[in-house]
């Protein structure tokens, strides 16, 4: 037997434990499965700068029908009917930039007259005959042809006076403009969504002319809904 020295037994000690070593977290990381980096695909853009799925017709609706809306509130605002409507009297101002509908209560009493009724809570102005004057004064300077004629100390009504042949021709010649304005718009966008079609990348004809249809389609319906808005309105003026 011989005997074991210090060094030896180091040795020996770490011979025996060799084959049971774990590996270290880091050369598990070195061992795992390397990482594939992934690129997107470039999106090819068609001939005009377009690309696949630029188009919606869903949008192109939605253009459409707000166009005609702003139509339907222009017939509306700028052609006045010469029917007692309290939103005739709300650009009428009195005194110092007030208007006539904050200080009073206004009402169609029938097609050809308005009522105007003092608001006696209110305190600009100090006398029911200081506000009398005023409101007459805003109702002329306001131009719109009502006459206005005092009830008592605090109610005057304006009449809206019979629509003369003239004004009835101006009326209805202001219509077809307005009408004409909002078929211009929707040609427009007609002309726009045919372009955008164009430069899409497609490749079957048959695709193209189906998207075309549809943008026609939905240009026909709303060409002709302009115009009925139109007739109706025209026809609304010829029997007031």
């Amino acid at each position: 037997m011989f005997a074991l020295t210090a060094k030896r037994v180091q040795h020996f000690r770490v011979s025996l434990l060799a084959p049971l070593r774990i590996p270290t977290p880091r050369a598990a990381i070195v061992c795992a499965a390397p990482v594939t980096r992934c690129f997107a695909t470039k999106k090819k853009a068609g001939p005009a700068g377009g690309s696949v799925g630029d188009f919606s017709m869903d949008s192109l609706k939605t253009r459409m029908s707000s166009c005609v809306d702003r139509l339907k509130f222009s017939l509306a605002e700028d052609v006045p009917m010469g029917r007692a409507n309290p939103a005739l009297l709300d650009k009428v101002v009195v005194g110092k930039g007030v208007k006539l509908s904050e200080i009073s209560q206004i009402s169609a009493k029938d097609a050809k007259t308005l009522i105007v009724v003092l608001n006696d809570e209110d305190v600009r102005f100090k006398a029911p005959l200081q506000f009398m004057k005023a409101a007459e004064q805003g109702i002329r300077d306001a131009k719109m042809g009502l006459t206005p004629t005092r009830i008592d100390s605090h109610t005057l009504k304006a009449s809206i006076p019979q629509m003369s042949a003239e004004h009835r021709q101006s009326l209805l010649k202001t219509v077809s403009e307005i009408a004409e304005k909002h078929r211009t718009a929707i040609r427009d966008m007609r002309a726009k969504a045919r372009a955008e079609v164009k430069g899409l990348k497609i490749k079957s004809t048959d695709e193209v002319k189906k998207l075309e249809d549809k943008i026609q389609k939905e240009h026909d319906a709303m060409v002709k809904l302009i115009d009925a808005l139109a007739d109706s309105k025209k026809k609304e003026i010829n029997n007031a």
